[in-house]
């Protein structure tokens, strides 16, 4: 079956909870140590415009805003209606729509790709790493939840215990080691944070 006809996609759109608006005090901790380390990894690399696949509602493209306004932002999510809540929250940001397995854009046409907690909802997220390369000049920064730890704190928080801790529309998994591994098959991983409970990764063009 070719990228173009089959479905890429495998889950809802969006966060299925919406970690960053957290009020538990446990939770806003952990988004601390989350949103710190992808920044710290963010001054490891020179760049002068950058895309989110995957944006969601754009909370983090509205921290990228804060950070450096002469930075070129862009944002691309698949739902429609998420891409609009997310230009009324980053609004100097360029967003459009799009699949992340079909990135609308040139060979080497972004020097820095995120990826941030969106590869975990891709049923073919070979396919969607094959475009973060392509597009990626630079590189790339890349997160998702931390088998099978993440399950386990869902379960402890008292969270679909019938799919036992698996948060609804997540249909890959990875330990940190196997997703440096999986990340290292198309780009050159340099750099790993891994705040609990997730993994991160800082990779260049290969």
């Amino acid at each position: 079956m070719s990228n173009k006809t089959r479905q890429s996609y495998n889950g809802p759109a969006g966060h299925v909870y919406d970690k960053f608006k957290s009020k538990n005090p446990i939770e806003r901790h952990l988004m601390r140590s989350f949103l710190g380390a992808i920044d710290d990894l963010l001054q490891n690399v020179n760049f002068q415009n950058v895309l989110e696949v995957g944006c969601g509602e754009g909370y983090i493209l509205s921290q990228l805003e804060e950070r450096d306004k002469n930075t070129k932002i862009y944002g691309s999510d698949i739902d429609y209606h998420i891409s609009k809540k997310a230009r009324e929250k980053a609004r100097d940001c360029s967003i459009f729509v799009s699949d992340a397995t079909h990135i609308p854009l040139p060979d080497n046409g972004i020097d820095l790709i995120l990826g941030i907690e969106m590869l975990e909802h891709i049923k073919y997220a070979e396919d969607a790493m094959r475009e973060i390369q392509r597009v990626a000049r630079v590189g790339a920064i890349l997160s998702v939840p931390r088998e099978p730890l993440w399950r386990m704190m869902n379960m402890a928080r008292g969270k679909y215990w019938r799919n036992c801790g698996d948060t609804p529309g997540h249909c890959r998994h990875w330990s940190a080691g196997a997703f440096e591994k999986f990340v290292n098959k198309y780009m050159n991983v340099i750099e790993i944070r891994k705040p609990t409970p997730w993994t991160i990764l800082l990779a260049n063009k290969k």
